[in-house]
């Protein structure tokens, strides 16, 4: 029940996690901030072309997957949901292994962020309530970064949201620990996996571009746009140009 505001002033988050906190100054308005929650931030329903409709529009159309039918109008192929999925907040505490305490007919219990807004996408009902978000201990000199593209950059839900996560390895056996997850491009948020192994390994920095080149491709091959209103799918796709300069700056921490 923390407010976004709350989350953007609490002392603590900014010293110890400033990321999770600039990624709420970016949703929505003042106002909205004031008023909205973490959890409904990372609870709140999937938007698309049809959802986002009135019940008195919807009402000679067949239910979509998230009204309890069995059929995606934006993609009536599809076996699942398409609708997108747009918390700001999701891919900044994905990137930072945040995990959710919830209590539900089993007692308390712990399970992933990612489980939590897979559950909620894809409709499982069982209710529950979230009791906390819980972010382990961050290694020293770790740095992350958050970046919104939008078609105003605030208040206008995201065109695509990028996290970066960097923590330094606590040894020279170990490799840096480097997590990259988009948002407002798919049901749910993902992981650019591949990139991320690429960049833990040494000599990155001679490699930029085409590392670069690969976040891009490999974030391509897992985006899945649809038409949300006024934006198109096009739009949508272009808007992944902010990966790019979220790469940049990870490569600027980044040892040589």
């Amino acid at each position: 029940m923390v407010t976004l505001t709350e989350l953007i002033e609490n002392s603590i988050v900014r010293q110890h996690l400033p990321t999770l906190a600039e990624s709420a100054r970016w949703v929505a308005s003042p106002q909205i901030r004031n008023q909205g929650t973490v959890g409904g931030n990372l609870l709140q329903e999937k938007r698309c072309l049809y959802f986002n409709q009135s019940d008195s529009w919807r009402e000679n159309v067949s239910p979509c997957f998230q009204l309890g039918g069995g059929v995606c109008h934006q993609i009536p192929s599809s076996k699942v949901c398409r609708a997108l999925y747009y918390s700001d907040l999701a891919p900044v505490l994905l990137a930072f292994d945040a995990t959710a305490e919830i209590l539900d007919e089993k007692g308390p219990r712990t399970i992933s962020l990612q489980d939590l807004i897979h559950n909620h996408g894809v409709g499982v009902k069982t209710k529950f309530i979230l009791k906390g978000i819980s972010v382990p201990h961050l290694p020293p000199g770790t740095w992350g970064k958050f970046l919104k593209a939008g078609v105003r950059s605030a208040i206008d839900f995201a065109l695509a949201d990028v996290a970066v996560r960097y923590s330094p390895s606590g040894s020279r056996d170990e490799k840096p620990l480097i997590c990259i997850v988009i948002a407002a491009l798919s049901p749910e948020p993902f992981s650019l996996e591949k990139t991320a192994r690429e960049l833990s390994m040494p000599g990155n920095a001679l490699r930029r571009e085409k590392i670069i080149e690969l976040a891009l491709q490999e974030a391509e091959s897992k985006m899945a746009p649809i038409r949300e209103t006024a934006v198109s799918a096009k739009t949508k796709k272009q808007s992944l140009q902010i990966l790019r300069r979220a790469m940049q700056e990870l490569f600027s921490v980044l040892p040589a």
